[in-house]
């Protein structure tokens, strides 16, 4: 009884739901080595060769 909204890499998915504009604003509330441990942590996630693109998204609501 569940259909499908959304099956995706991980990495499409992130870049899709906005995830640079999140860095910068949480990056400008962090002391410097902190946001750049952020988006070293969310490079390796959108990287093309990177672990983003090893998993998938599978998003599904209850039909009916």
């Amino acid at each position: 009884g569940l259909r499908t909204i959304r099956h995706e890499q991980l990495d499409q998915f992130l870049l899709t739901e906005g995830i640079i504009e999140e860095l910068e604003r949480l990056s400008s509330r962090l002391n410097p080595a902190e946001a750049a441990a952020l988006r070293a942590g969310a490079r390796e996630m959108i990287l093309p060769n990177g672990m983003g693109a090893s998993f998938q998204i599978l998003v599904q609501e209850k039909s009916g």
